[in-house]
């Protein structure tokens, strides 16, 4: 059953949202095109290449996706910046 709603999914996102990006782990993100949340804002939306899981979005995706910032991470020059010694890669729960 999980196979067809995502299947379904897909189809939906094709017709009514703009592909946003790409993350490293193969979730796909896109922005609704006239769909609004209450506060006014496209809506966005993720497409996970596994088992649906809000862990599985790296930080800066999931800022964006929580309308922290509006540049997508493809775009913003920090994606480019290395990672402090002291951080660790992200990993899902």
């Amino acid at each position: 059953m999980f196979f067809i709603n995502q299947i379904i999914t897909n189809i939906i996102l094709q017709f009514t949202s703009v592909k946003a990006g790409r993350d490293d782990l193969g979730n796909t993100y896109y922005i609704h095109r006239w769909k609004k949340t209450p506060a006014g804002f496209k809506r966005r939306a993720c497409i996970y290449k596994s088992i649906p899981e809000v862990s599985k979005i790296p930080p800066l995706w999931h800022m964006w996706i929580t309308y922290a910032t509006n540049q997508t991470p493809s775009t913003q020059p920090s994606q480019t910046v290395p990672n402090k010694a002291w951080q660790k890669p992200h990993m899902a729960n």
